[in-house]
């Protein structure tokens, strides 16, 4: 084994290439600067700009730290300053107490960073596919509320699971066993299904609501390991829902839901967002706000560079996780050189995201409204 010598160079390293990426889809598409600063005026003579702080914090989910204090690490570091377009890195201190401050406006902030979300999505061109209503779904975990007395009945259409305990699966199964027209489906051996949509309507304080109920049945007649059962085992599990969609595609849009799931596990995991940084309610709240700004940020890369056929990483995939961007195109290590006052990135001969690194930051560099 080759014994390896250490020495200090005067080369100007970074092991986060991306964030190149990263401050152009802040300036260019999400427009920061002219979002945040007009409504977050800086007081006093000499102080940071809000949107600044926006884009250092940013900066630390996409490098899947949300800490307040590894910012510290990164205020002698010329790139990072650059990439972001920083006129100065801000301290640990300043980055929480204005953080803090800014979340004591209320919701203004939180509307400006949606407004820059909704601004990044229409500039990427990102595709959103409605259903046949109109419609857009979003899967989202939420607790009920009582919105008696408000307007917002009818405001959306919901899908929801419905909790079959205590329900006689065995009635159902018998007419639907005996009727000529009902069409089960042999998934396989031993295992039959069939979908059946009824229309139902509930009471809640002299409002009659209309909805259709979604009943998946299965019958197994032979267990898992292939014992034939004397009675068949029946299962159900059903979903009501406002949609007048076909069958097919109710369910379809339930199980979208497993998807979902996946993408909320890498946003709690992927920016390390397990634990959040702040003892206050309303500054955690900015945190999530940022880092939905951060995570679409990191899927705009992902699908721009990791999708290609020249994309260091080669099995085919409709999408990538925000940890694989992470690791192949942000955590790229690079030669800053400064010269004729202009900023050159230099990346390793053998480094197998040079192409599509170098095309996605040349279109980000020439986009224009």
């Amino acid at each position: 084994m080759t014994g390896f010598q250490i020495k200090r160079q005067i080369y100007n390293l970074t092991a986060h290439a991306g964030l190149s990426m990263v401050g152009q889809y802040l300036k260019r598409f999400a427009q920061i600067d002219q979002i945040i600063d007009p409504r977050f005026p800086i007081v006093g003579q000499g102080g940071i700009a809000t949107s600044s702080l926006i884009k250092a914090y940013v900066g630390l989910l996409c490098t899947g730290k949300s800490d307040f204090d590894t910012i510290e690490s990164l205020r002698r570091d010329a790139f990072f300053k650059s990439a972001l377009g920083l006129a100065v890195v801000p301290s640990s201190p300043t980055l929480r107490q204005r953080m803090d401050a800014v979340a004591d406006a209320g919701d203004s902030a939180l509307t400006a960073l949606d407004e820059a979300n909704a601004c990044l999505l229409c500039r990427d061109k990102s595709t959103l596919i409605p259903l046949p209503t109109g419609r857009l779904p979003l899967d989202v975990d939420v607790f009920t509320l009582d919105n008696s007395g408000t307007r917002k009945a009818g405001s959306l259409d919901w899908l929801v699971k419905w909790n079959a305990s205590g329900f006689d699966v065995a009635a159902p199964h018998q007419r639907l066993d005996t009727d000529p027209a009902a069409v089960w489906c042999h998934a396989c051996e031993g295992r039959h299904k069939i979908f059946e949509t009824e229309a139902i309507t509930r009471e809640r304080d002299s409002v009659s609501v209309s909805m259709n109920r979604v009943v998946h049945l299965i019958e197994r007649t032979i267990d898992r390991h292939g014992q034939v059962l004397l009675m068949p085992n029946l299962e159900v599990e059903s979903r009501l829902t406002s949609l007048d969609l076909p069958t097919a595609r109710v369910v379809k849009l339930y199980q979208g839901l497993g998807t979902y799931k996946q993408f909320h596990s890498g946003f709690k995991t992927d920016l390390y967002l397990e634990r959040l940084p702040s003892g206050k309610f309303a500054t955690n709240d900015l945190v999530l706000s940022l880092a939905v700004l951060a995570f679409n940020i990191l899927r705009a890369i992902g699908q721009a560079t990791l999708i290609c056929q020249d994309s260091p990483v080669r099995h085919a995939v409709k999408r990538r996780r925000i940890r694989t961007v992470m690791q192949a195109i942000l955590s790229i290590a690079v030669r800053v050189i400064q010269h004729a006052r202009e900023l050159t990135l230099g990346l390793g001969e053998r480094c197998g995201a040079f192409a599509v690194f170098e095309r996605h930051l040349q279109s980000l560099l020439q986009f224009s409204d």
